[in-house]
């Protein structure tokens, strides 16, 4: 039997986790969205990477999903669909981690917030054109207004 994610290789366990395009391809995608260059390209160094973290259960959970829907209801979904399961669920775990305060994470925190300030600046330019600050200046009384109402 081949295997179920890939359809190229006999069905087995190390296929499944050291060898399988499929779940190669998600790792590329995970990779590359987080950044990281320096995780291995092999499933076997991935998942030694991440039990220092401990999320590797929850990733072979998925996958493993995958392969029994294909095996026992003959449904399949392509890579972008696991991989969003993947980042929803290591998402999920990072809004559950309670982090110490240090510099790092303030560094951390003024940049993402500078990146949300930018990408704010730049909808409202395409919204209200070049004059964003005229236009703050306007709405911000009407804003104050508002909120003293409540």
């Amino acid at each position: 039997m081949n295997h179920l994610l890939c359809k190229q290789c006999p069905d087995s366990h190390r296929h499944f986790f050291a060898r399988c395009n499929y779940s190669i391809n998600i790792w590329t995608v995970l990779k590359r969205k987080v950044g990281s260059s320096t995780l291995p390209n092999d499933w076997k160094g991935i998942i030694d990477a991440l039990v220092k973290l401990n999320n590797d259960n929850a990733i072979r959970s998925i996958l493993r999903n995958e392969r029994n829907k294909r095996l026992f209801d003959k449904e399949s979904r392509n890579v972008e669909t696991i991989t969003r399961l993947i980042i929803k669920y290591v998402k999920l775990k990072l809004i559950s981690l309670k982090v110490k305060q240090s510099v790092q994470i303030l560094v951390y925190n003024q940049n993402a917030a500078a990146t949300r300030n930018a990408k704010l600046i730049g909808a409202l330019q395409k919204f209200v054109g070049p004059d964003v600050k005229a236009f703050l200046s306007h709405v911000k009384p009407a804003l104050l207004s508002a909120v003293e109402a409540l």
